[in-house]
């Protein structure tokens, strides 16, 4: 393990981060709305602040609720505008494109599918393995507080 730590050794590059490269999947079925890609990653430290949110797809649950998930790496999203995916089908590879400091995913549920004409919607998820206070638990409706670590094996 590497405690709280991102990264491996002194992360200056994006193959040192523990997140680059994992499997990014769909957290309801949906139909993809928006697929970006292109945009390439950026060395950790530095952003790009001409397009924000990088490669990005966006997928539509139902009527006011969308998913986002921006910061792809390039080459990797694999769905195409129009494709209905279920839940849990590969988006794309977990990168660092955008303005972005370092390999992560930036994900939100919005009512909209676009950033600057949507409001946030709170997360609810089903069955999450959460470790409190040196205890684990599984909460069956849960939502995201401060603090709490989550089993990403689960």
């Amino acid at each position: 393990g590497q405690g709280d730590k991102s990264h491996r050794g002194q992360g200056k590059s994006n193959a040192n981060y523990l997140c680059f490269g994992q499997e990014i999947l769909a957290v309801a079925d949906g139909k993809v709305i928006i697929a970006i890609e292109g945009v390439p990653d950026n060395e950790p430290g530095s952003m790009n602040p001409y397009f924000v949110p990088g490669n990005t797809v966006v997928l539509e649950h139902e009527p006011k609720l969308y998913s986002v998930y921006c910061h792809l790496q390039r080459g990797s999203v694999k769905v195409q505008v129009g494709r209905s995916l279920k839940k849990g089908e590969v988006l794309g590879l977990c990168g660092n494109s955008g303005h972005s400091s370092e390999p992560h995913l930036h994900f939100q549920l919005q009512d909209g599918p676009l950033f600057e004409s949507s409001w946030g919607v709170e997360g609810i998820f089903e069955n999450v393995s959460v470790m409190r206070g040196g205890s684990q638990e599984t909460i069956a409706k849960y939502r995201f507080p401060k603090g709490d670590i989550i089993d990403a094996g689960k």
